[in-house]
């Protein structure tokens, strides 16, 4: 009886593993494979998408957002906000009242702070939005 019972919970644990592992897999599929999304978002793409970001000098997470920004290439315009006051009542309100920086505008689509457009690079889709902006199927 102990044998049996022995057997029958190694060939489930074997089961749930193996069926985890394909889970993971077709995700990883998905997301890469020849059915991934990018590849067909980046023949359309004409123009480069405009990257803003709305920054001051001294923060290190808007360092950190414009070398990734031009790590992948993107066209960044940099807003500074400490060498143009006139733009924080712009920027006040196209953030809808956040005041942290940076914040960053794809395509004119407010993506957030650098936490967000981490997030996206991790995703995968920060490239496509790059490439052939945020409202597009990528």
């Amino acid at each position: 009886m102990f044998k049996l019972r022995y057997i029958l919970s190694a060939f489930v644990f074997l089961f749930v593993l193996s069926a985890s592992s394909l889970y993971i897999y077709k995700d990883q599929l998905s997301q890469y494979g020849p059915t991934a999304k990018l590849a067909a978002c980046i023949p359309g793409a004409d123009s480069p998408v405009l990257v803003e970001v709305y920054s001051l000098p001294n923060c290190p997470y808007c360092r950190y957002a414009k070398a990734l920004l031009d790590q992948k290439g993107a066209n960044v315009k940099i807003l500074d906000l400490k060498q143009n006051p006139d733009l924080r009542h712009k920027f006040l309100e196209r953030t809808g009242g956040q005041t942290s920086v940076p914040q960053i505008f794809i395509d004119g689509y407010h993506v957030g702070g650098y936490g967000r457009l981490k997030a996206l690079d991790r995703k995968g889709k920060l490239e496509c939005y790059l490439k052939c902006g945020v409202n597009k199927s990528c």
